[in-house]
């Protein structure tokens, strides 16, 4: 995974994030994200606060001027501003809170340029790039499989006193299970589902399909288990229907409930597994957190 931290100008510093856009500005204006409020939960919309410029020539002068000021006052260190990744910013990401008891992480490819209270994971930044899936990734740290791994790991922080945090470091190292193509597709199909519900904000069958998102990770992370107690999601879910950005709103919707009456069935064999999941032990403890 390509993971980037956001700028670190921060608004502190004059001429970057502003709250009103100048028409006539030369430099590139983005929509600027920070803090929990720009990410409010899993799968959520991402909502702007503000806007930031993104004005090189102006870090590389306040960089200018706190060397010298490093240097007249005899000191080896200057404080050093980093505007972030251009690259990243504008090319489709996974977005993952800083602070937050869980892994909380949605998507977007839209540009956006957030400060250092987000990382993100995308296919391409200046680092280079690669081929693995957003929305599959984000399928597996949005689940109680990832969150549960990452509190008793220690990877999130709980200090007393503190917000839980994860830091860049801890993040790198979730276990990523890279499944087969068709596990892939199906993950990233209902993940889908959940974006675009997210946005008209159709709660009941949302929740439905993300709890179908998470029973399918669990599978992933431990076939051997679900096999034995007869919970078997994934092998059930090969016809699925896809939603693609091309689609209408109304085409989207109706994909999505065809599915979902299908799929909620009480007698479809996919229902049946992911109601009776918590009678298997390690799904049980996951849960509990």
């Amino acid at each position: 995974m390509l993971i980037r931290t956001g700028e670190s100008v921060g608004v502190k510093e004059s001429g970057f994030v502003i709250d009103e856009v100048n028409s006539n500005s030369e430099k590139e204006i983005y929509e600027y994200l920070e803090g929990g409020k720009s990410l409010k939960g899993q799968y959520e919309p991402l909502n702007p606060t503000r806007y930031f410029v993104y004005d090189v020539d102006l870090l590389n002068a306040k960089n200018q001027a706190y060397r010298e000021e490093a240097d007249e006052n005899n000191r080896k260190n200057a404080k050093v501003l980093g505007i972030g990744d251009k690259l990243a910013f504008d090319n489709p990401k996974i977005l993952v809170r800083q602070s937050s008891p869980i892994i909380c992480a949605s998507y977007t490819d839209e540009k956006y340029v957030y400060n250092r209270s987000y990382y993100s994971i995308s296919q391409v930044n200046s680092s280079g790039s690669t081929n693995f899936s957003l929305l599959y990734t984000l399928g597996l740290l949005n689940s109680s499989v990832l969150t549960f791994y990452s509190i008793h790991k220690g990877l999130i922080k709980q200090e007393k006193g503190k917000q839980p945090q994860i830091r860049l470091g801890d993040l790198k190292l979730l276990p990523i299970v890279n499944s087969n193509k068709e596990h892939k597709l199906i993950i990233e199909c209902f993940v889908h589902y959940v974006l675009f519900l997210k946005t008209i904000k159709n709660d009941i069958e949302c929740n439905f399909f993300i709890h179908l998102i998470d029973g399918c990770v669990v599978e992933l992370y431990f076939p051997e288990e679900i096999k034995s107690a007869g919970k078997e999601i994934l092998k059930h879910l090969g016809d699925l229907k896809p939603i693609t950005d091309d689609m209408s709103e109304e085409e989207k919707l109706a994909i999505i409930q065809s599915e979902f009456e299908r799929l909620y069935d009480p007698n479809h064999p996919v229902r049946f597994a992911i109601e009776t999941l918590d009678s298997v032990e390690e799904v049980r403890i996951i849960r509990r957190r």
